[in-house]
């Protein structure tokens, strides 16, 4: 899962859409709370780095 979320933000950020999709990826990040072991903090990591 954390995999096809970086895909999606690296390909964000390769056209140029960060302004667009900054708060549908920051939501994803924010709704993954307290699901799973790591993934929200593996999301938040990868949206950091991106945005």
């Amino acid at each position: 899962m954390e995999g096809m979320y970086e895909k999606a933000v690296a390909n964000i950020v390769k056209q140029g859409l960060q302004d667009m999709f900054l708060g549908r990826c920051r939501r994803i990040v924010e709704e993954t709370s307290g699901t799973g072991w790591g993934f929200h903090d593996a999301l938040s990591d990868i949206y950091d780095e991106a945005f």
